[in-house]
């Protein structure tokens, strides 16, 4: 008997003219990562969510046609499948042994690819966590002083209200002290905007080398995909109708969660200021 991931393989040469052209890079519909302070200023949340749903819909798409194409490949004849597969190992038998030695290479390694690239994310997570910890405590040190400013400012304040029309609102002394450390707290977080947000900064660092590693398990999780089923399935596929792999679209989704994640620690606006 064939072994099943060795006929799988087989059935490369037997249908790769049934293979569609190769899609274009996914990682495009990926956003630029913003470089800007505040959250609301260049709508990336918006950018995040109009990606996921575009690559969400992607996925689906070809998780349907997948799957009618399994269906599919499951309705021919096994032993029509087993009589060309042993054909072509007649008729190329030097190919057909290296499809068996790629097969059994790969039935041997994944399972020690997948534990190191578990530990690369476990690594790169906790790196996450202490940039995390880091950047508020940087934060803090910068804004917790402000925000003690302005609660002592409003209780001093709220003794001198002034009365305008139905409402009572800051004298202009406590208003301009108000002006006054709003711009002192624009200015404290910027400092620390200037470390952590810019293309240079640690958490773009941190993306770059988070989607290194999604992006670089791909390859052979596409592999994978297409030793267990892909190549058998594309029998009956047709130039338009392929069976692909979402393992790109699977890694994408992924990333844009890890980047909506991180970017959303950004500060809103700083408050407004009053008027005079």
């Amino acid at each position: 008997m064939i072994p099943r991931a060795f006929a799988t393989c087989l059935a490369v040469a037997l249908c790769g003219a049934a293979a569609g052209a190769p899609p274009a890079d996914p990682w495009a519909m990926v956003p630029a990562l913003p470089t800007g302070c505040y959250a609301e200023q260049d709508g990336f949340t918006d950018k995040i969510y109009a990606a996921k749903e575009a690559v969400t819909l992607a996925k689906t798409e070809q998780d349907q046609i997948n799957s009618e194409l399994k269906d599919k490949i499951q309705s021919i004849d096994p032993m029509e499948l087993v009589s060309r597969q042993q054909q072509f190992m007649m008729e190329h038998p030097e190919e057909a042994m290296k499809l068996m030695q790629q097969n059994q290479q790969l039935s041997e390694q994944i399972t020690d690819i997948r534990l190191q690239n578990a530990e690369r994310r476990k690594a790169l997570h906790q790196e996450l966590q202490d940039l995390q910890t880091r950047y508020q405590a940087a934060l803090d040190k910068e804004l917790v002083p402000i925000a003690a400013k302005f609660a002592d400012l409003d209780v001093r304040a709220q003794k001198d209200l002034v009365a305008v029309g139905e409402t009572w609102q800051y004298a202009p002394w406590a208003v301009a002290e108000y002006n006054a450390l709003v711009s002192q707290e624009s200015a404290a977080y910027e400092r620390v905007c200037s470390a952590w947000w810019p293309a240079s900064g640690s958490f773009h660092d941190w993306l770059k080398r988070e989607r290194e590693v999604i992006a670089g398990e791909v390859p052979r999780e596409e592999e994978v995909d297409l030793l267990g089923v892909g190549f058998m399935v594309q029998l009956v596929g047709t130039p338009t109708r392929s069976y692909k792999s979402t393992a790109a679209l699977h890694a994408i989704q992924e990333y844009l969660q890890r980047a909506g994640e991180v970017f959303a620690k950004r500060r809103p606006r700083s408050r407004a200021p009053l008027e005079p």
